[in-house]
């Protein structure tokens, strides 16, 4: 009976001590985050006149997310595109088309890329590649909520479709 005591105290104090290292990590790991969110803004956003910081939620995000994201950050890209190569069109301006054409281009090859990511991760393991912070900023009477990448070791990371494949 006292072996089974003793037994349960110790396997209490493991649970114990378990969680609270976990504490400390989601406390570091909370901390971190709302650096990073502070430097995303100071150094990518650069806003005028920032009172305030907050993060207000952190996602994983795993390959197959992560290669949804940039096809549908590209299915955009090519919308604002094909609308800049119209009015091109309709202006005569032959130069301007001719860049945009290229542009289509690179972004449909890029697509296909993603889009061949996205098949190959559909039913893999889901594995952490990014953090995703939601966070709001807070300048004069205006609140507005932003979004961004942190890698596993806490960079900040910028997509850009084209060149991560």
């Amino acid at each position: 009976m006292k072996r089974l005591s003793f037994l349960m105290m110790c396997m209490a104090g493991i649970v114990l001590a378990f969680f609270a290292c976990h504490r400390e990590k989601t406390d570091a790991s909370v901390a971190k985050f709302a650096e990073l969110t502070q430097q995303y803004v100071t150094d990518e956003l650069q806003i005028e006149g920032l009172d305030s910081v907050r993060v207000v939620k952190v996602d994983t995000v795993d390959n197959y997310e992560y290669a949804q994201i940039m096809v549908d950050l590209l299915h955009q890209m090519d919308a604002e595109i094909l609308y800049e190569y119209q009015a091109a069109l309709l202006s005569d301006d032959t130069v301007a088309a001719r860049d945009l054409e290229i542009q289509i281009d690179e972004v449909a090859a890029a697509g296909e890329q993603w889009d061949r990511e996205v098949e190959a991760t559909e039913n893999a393991p889901k594995e952490v590649r990014f953090y995703l912070i939601t966070a709001n900023y807070y300048a004069g009477n205006n609140i507005d909520q932003f979004y961004f990448f942190v890698t596993k070791d806490f960079k900040i990371h910028i997509p850009d479709p084209f060149s991560e494949l």
